[in-house]
């Protein structure tokens, strides 16, 4: 069984990132990109342990915080890769696995930029299905947004909380690096559910519970204007409750991403 090692932290050389972006750039397949993104940069590292990514197993696992690259060489490699995954239409997936098995990082800024080719492999159409409540969906959280602006201000936190999580998930729906195909249903009140190539996930808008802004008073209401007991630890104060926002007023929420 392999000793643990002492952390690895260190610059690679131009040689190094030179290799491993040519074996990116030739990869012909997610796992064969996977395989030379993962173990080509853990064995470039272990190199001078005389180790390999191989050596480790379940009884003896490579923890990745033992491992440090620069930032800006960290973020260079992974650019080629996810570039390199857009022909398969992963890179979004890609990214979000790097980030949890690649080496740790650290800021050197006497380390240069590296300068890689990169080649566009994002398909040049992009199919987008919008079911018909998908479509009323949307006009119904933009009408949500003109209400907000109307009734707060658009220099209110109201809107522009909510309008700043909510377009870049709209812009999100047209971005080519989840593949060729995207398909856009309804998933309950002002909300999607979005299933691309390798991705599917949600935008889910969370609105403002009302509740009383009395201290120590955790009562709820309806829109109705009927006042609920706490259904948390926080006990429903005896005195005549104030919303933390009006009745007749648009409801106060954001948006967010879940996968």
């Amino acid at each position: 069984m392999s000793e643990p090692l002492l952390q690895v932290r260190r610059a690679l050389t131009d040689s190094e990132i030179g290799s491993l972006a040519d074996r990116i750039a030739q990869a012909q397949s997610i796992p064969d990109l996977l395989a030379v993104a993962v173990h080509g940069l853990y064995d470039t590292l272990l190199a001078e342990h005389h180790r390999r990514f191989d050596d480790f197993d379940r009884d003896n696992p490579l923890d990745p915080q033992r491992f440090r690259i620069p930032t800006i060489q960290w973020q260079a490699l992974a650019d080629a890769v996810t570039s390199r995954a857009d022909q398969w239409g992963c890179a979004t997936t890609i990214a979000l696995d790097l980030v949890n098995i690649w080496p740790s990082t650290f800021d050197d800024p006497t380390v240069p930029d590296p300068t890689l080719a990169v080649i566009d492999r994002r398909p040049h159409q992009f199919d987008i299905h919008v079911s018909r409540d998908a479509a009323d969906e949307i006009a119904a959280c933009e009408q949500q947004l003109s209400l907000l602006a109307g009734y707060y201000g658009r220099a209110s936190a109201q809107y522009l909380d909510a309008l700043r999580s909510w377009q870049p998930l709209l812009v999100g729906l047209f971005t080519t690096r989840r593949g060729a195909d995207t398909t856009v249903s309804r998933d309950g009140r002002l909300s999607l559910l979005v299933t691309c190539d390798s991705l599917t996930y949600a935008a889910i808008f969370h609105g403002w519970r009302r509740r009383c802004t009395g201290t120590a008073c955790g009562a709820t209401a309806s829109d109705d204007g009927t006042w609920h007991e706490s259904d948390h630890s926080t006990p429903t104060a005896d005195h005549v409750h104030t919303p933390n926002y009006p009745f007749d007023a648009p409801q106060p929420g954001t948006w967010s991403f879940h996968s």
